[in-house]
């Protein structure tokens, strides 16, 4: 009888060991980055009217497996004209890059937001890509559709 009560005392304490565990861990599994851009022409290349463009991108990355999620903000002014799309890019500082995430499609000016959840924003390339700073915004319009204001984001933890 004592055996059998040293038994299930044992059992339950490792249960209990491994719950903590994985709650542990699952809570470690979330993390969360504060993301920025400013936007500006120089990095753009043969722009049409677009003195003064300025832009900034604020967002928040929160990597918690399937339920991550980006949700961002962006502001512009003095455009050459309306947005007529902002993406997000992969690419190093002054190189041209592909395309990862769309923003949006004729952005409500002065600013748009949105939010992306589900795994793909917590895939390994994206978060790693994001956090080491090989990712820019770009913001184009009419006269500049291939981009009129562009920057790098950079990312903190929060």
């Amino acid at each position: 009888m004592k055996l059998l009560k040293r038994i299930l005392g044992a059992a339950t304490l490792a249960g209990a060991i491994t719950v903590a565990l994985v709650v542990g861990q699952a809570g470690a599994a979330s993390n969360t980055y504060v993301l920025k851009a400013s936007l500006d022409t120089k990095a753009v290349t043969s722009l049409k009217d677009a003195t003064g463009a300025s832009g900034l991108l604020t967002g928040k990355l929160t990597v918690a497996g399937k339920k991550s999620s980006f949700t961002w903000t962006l502001s512009f002014k003095h455009l050459s004209g309306t947005a007529t799309r902002a993406d997000i890019y992969f690419g190093a500082r002054g190189k041209t890059g592909s395309l990862v995430l769309p923003l949006c499609v004729k952005c409500q000016a002065p600013s748009a937001h949105g939010a992306y959840v589900g795994s793909y924003v917590a895939s390994a390339t994206f978060v790693r890509t994001i956090l080491h700073g090989g990712a820019y915004a770009v913001v184009g319009t009419k006269k500049n559709p291939k981009g009129e204001i562009r920057g790098q984001i950079r990312a903190a933890n929060a």
